[in-house]
């Protein structure tokens, strides 16, 4: 009972959480739509109201400052989890996953060097996804290169015209472009808004951006390959096929 409400519990918690989020409609009259109007209206609204008496209304509008911040403006919250998450992850893998067991029977000692370039090419390619301009094109911004753009890619009078313009940047929209009001720009070949490099993901940065995911990709299959072995040598170590456990009840 102890692990189910430890470990269990809080799963199907976050599941309900994400599913009330995503599928059910606030502005229905079943029990799933009050539990979603008392998660996003009744709570954030009883903390303010409390925040007020507490406060003032000066620490509500800041509360709401930073929660319009957080949640619908670019800002590198994203960025900061990934580096803690990617950091500690290979500092736990490294150094409690293959130091202590590697060299086995099963692999060499060379393993635990080859995950040192894999990991800094995953830093290196996501470095320089968020750091690559992707193609902004802005009102004051670089105007031969803005004209560039435009004739970079021909109208083709069917989906793209020559009329085509940004009534929010107030210049010419290049074919493939589009405005992003996140980073207040016409993005060249724009493909999306991504959180995790804190930029749209467009012309220049698109190549860094799949390098970014095929070398996550790999280091993860690798991972996986590493692991596999390392179970397999404390399996053979610890005898576990032939271990018998027994319990109060026999």
């Amino acid at each position: 009972m102890v692990n189910f409400f430890s470990v269990i519990a809080p799963g199907l918690c976050m599941v309900g959480f994400l599913y009330c989020f995503i599928f059910v409609d606030a502005k229905g009259k079943g029990p799933q739509a009050k539990v979603k109007r008392f998660l996003y209206e009744g709570i954030p609204g009883a903390i303010k109201g409390g925040l007020r008496k507490c406060c003032g209304d000066k620490a509500v509008w800041a509360l709401e400052r930073i929660t319009s911040y957080v949640c619908y403006e670019a800002n590198p919250a994203i960025q900061c989890m990934y580096v803690v998450m990617a950091g500690g992850g290979y500092y736990g893998y490294f150094f409690y996953g293959l130091v202590p067991f590697l060299p086995n029977p099963y692999l060499s000692d060379i393993h635990t060097y080859i995950s040192i370039p894999f990991m800094f090419t995953c830093y290196w390619t996501y470095y320089k996804a968020c750091s690559t301009n992707p193609g902004y094109h802005k009102k004051n911004g670089d105007k031969k290169e803005l004209e560039r753009a435009v004739k970079r890619y021909p109208c083709d009078k069917i989906l793209f015209s020559n009329t085509a313009w940004c009534s929010t940047c107030d210049i010419p929209k290049p074919a493939r472009s589009k405005h992003c009001s996140l980073c207040g720009a016409c993005v060249e070949k724009y493909d999306h808004h991504c959180v995790w490099v804190n930029a749209c993901v467009g012309l220049h940065n698109y190549k860094w951006f799949i390098l970014f995911l095929l070398s996550h990709t790999f280091i993860c299959i690798y991972g996986v390959y590493i692991g596999y072995y390392v179970g397999c040598f404390l399996v053979d170590e610890g005898d576990l096929w032939n271990k018998v456990f027994s319990t109060p009840n026999g």
